[in-house]
């Protein structure tokens, strides 16, 4: 899901694809099982650092 970033970068509404990804991450943070706590992890991050970069502008 990392790849994720990366398409981030590359297309041109930043703002509609930072709002995809931390969607897509809150609905993956909610499938995942909550004994998977290294995923839970990992996609809070993106989310976080996608929600960042969205903001700069």
């Amino acid at each position: 899901f990392f790849n994720l970033a990366t398409l981030y970068k590359r297309l041109n509404r930043r703002a509609d694809a930072a709002t995809a990804i931390e969607r897509y991450c809150e609905i993956e943070e909610r499938k995942v099982e909550s004994s998977n706590e290294e995923k839970i992890s990992q996609l809070k991050a993106l989310r976080e650092e996608v929600s960042k970069l969205n903001h700069i502008d």
